[in-house]
């Protein structure tokens, strides 16, 4: 799932680093929708995209590059089976507390780290004010 974002996590980032002058915020991409570059193609695997200004169809399709899928779908349905499918079936209790788990591991993980480098910085300080 975070491979999705990653191109906009990066540019989020990227954009932080930026002189404050420059105004970083709005340099980043935004999907232009809630389901942008998050839906694919049940035939070939590619991205669905938006055809006018309310349908979602294949690229592929849409292309004329080998995938016979000419369904398309408005937006309204798409967000709304999306929605009731998270709220359905990812807000399920055993669901919620698999990701509370998930959560705490990486935490605890990250805090770990967090440790193991500050206890070589501290190591790193003393050699240096020892041979100041």
């Amino acid at each position: 799932m975070v491979n999705i974002y990653r191109n906009s996590i990066e540019g989020s980032r990227r954009a932080e680093e930026r002189k404050a002058s420059e105004n970083a915020l709005n340099s980043t991409r935004r999907p232009r929708t809630m389901l942008s570059g998050l839906t694919f193609c049940g035939c070939c695997d590619q991205p669905y995209v938006r055809r006018g200004q309310d349908r979602y169809c294949c690229t592929s399709h849409l292309m004329g590059t080998g995938c016979t899928n000419s369904r398309t779908i408005t937006r309204a349905k798409l967000e709304e089976r999306v929605v009731n499918g998270l709220k359905n079936r990812l807000m399920a209790p055993e669901k919620a507390a698999e990701a509370m788990r998930a959560f705490a591991e990486e935490t605890n993980r990250l805090n770990r780290e967090r440790r193991s480098f500050a206890e070589s910085d501290r190591q790193e300080l003393e050699k240096t004010e020892a041979a100041i």
